[in-house]
Formats: structure tokens, C-alpha cells, sequence
């Protein structure tokens, strides 16, 4: 593991900590967890016994997992190994276990995304029958009060136009229409 200036990290054991400092450097105590990261690479002198107990249970369970070499005189270790001894499952099976939950992971996350772009979609479509459905209404209502009474057969020809293009034409040049013919015209 290297630093951001590219330096080799040579500690065993890193603490971050997620509480929150001011600008002065107050920690404030918000979250009150820590993060450790371990760097089995190098093993360093003076970790306190209780938390080199639990780094060689650690160590041990990744490169020495079928014949562990731990301190059983701790509880918590004692515990430990008893729960992992307990589910009866081979490394293979822990590791298709694993896999199996990284799957289902993925398979959400693009689950999810997938239902949002959907959605997006879906209302991208409904704004345009809006619009569609809009258009259609003024275009019948200008028709009806330059022509006064409007055929069906025109009504339901604007009704089923589906291409905004023309119905916007039509708005736009209701002045220069001269008759009800040149409206279907347009709509064929």
C-alpha cells in the first residue's frame, strides 16, 4: 500500500476515524466509529496483546484457514473460531457465498438504476402525450370558432394525429387557413 506521495506504507495497523473535527481541530464525536485498515505486509512491535490476538485470527483465517494458529485463551477468539467452526462451510462454499452476495449486490444497484431510467423515460413520454393532448384541444377549439361547427371526421382526424409537427403547424397558420378542406389536407 502506498501513500497518495507514492511512499511505501510500512505501519501494520491504520486507524481513521469518521468523527467530524472543526476548523480548529475539535474532534466532535458524532459517529463514534473508527475504520481500521491492515497492512498484513508488515507486522509491527508493541500492538497490545488483546488486538495482536485478534490481527493473527485475521491473518490466520486468509493464509492458514484449514489448520488456524490463535490464541484460544482469549474469549473473544475462543467465540470466534467456534462460530466459524460452527457454520460447518468450506472456503469454497464461503467464497460462492460471497460471490452470491456480490451478485445480488450488483444485480440491485442496476435494478435500481434501471427503475430510474425508466421512470425518467416514462415521464419524458407523458410530458410529450401532454403536449400532444394539449394541442389537440386548442387546435379543435380555434377550428370550432373559425368554422364554427366542426365535422366529427375532422375532430377525430386531429384526435388521432399523432405528430405534434403538424398540429403546431396548423396553430401557427390558423389565420391563413381559408377552409375546413386544407385542414384535412394536413392531416392525411
Amino acid at each position: 500500500m502506498q501513500t497518495i506521495d507514492g511512499e511505501w506504507v510500512q505501519d501494520e495497523v491504520l486507524l481513521s476515524k469518521l468523527d467530524p473535527q472543526t476548523i480548529m481541530g475539535h474532534e466532535r464525536k458524532v459517529f463514534g466509529h473508527e475504520l481500521y485498515f491492515l497492512n498484513h505486509n508488515y507486522k509491527s512491535e508493541g500492538v497490545k496483546p488483546e488486538i495482536r490476538d485478534w490481527l493473527t485470527l485475521i491473518y490466520e483465517s486468509i493464509n492458514n484457514p484449514e489448520h488456524p494458529h490463535v490464541n484460544t485463551n482469549n474469549e473473544g477468539i475462543k467465540k470466534a473460531t467456534e462460530l466459524i467452526d460452527d457454520d460447518n462451510l468450506t472456503n469454497e462454499e464461503r467464497t460462492m457465498m460471497k460471490n452470491d452476495e456480490g451478485r445480488k449486490v450488483v444485480l440491485k444497484i442496476q435494478e435500481d438504476k434501471g427503475r430510474a431510467q425508466g421512470l425518467i423515460e416514462g415521464e419524458q413520454i407523458g410530458l410529450e402525450k401532454g403536449e400532444l393532448e394539449k394541442a389537440r384541444f386548442y387546435i379543435k377549439k380555434l377550428l370550432n370558432k373559425k368554422f364554427k361547427d366542426l365535422h366529427r371526421e375532422i375532430q377525430d382526424k386531429i384526435d388521432s394525429c399523432t405528430d405534434i409537427s403538424i398540429l403546431d403547424y396548423i396553430a401557427d397558420n390558423i389565420f391563413d387557413i381559408d377552409n375546413v378542406e386544407e385542414i384535412i389536407v394536413l392531416l392525411l
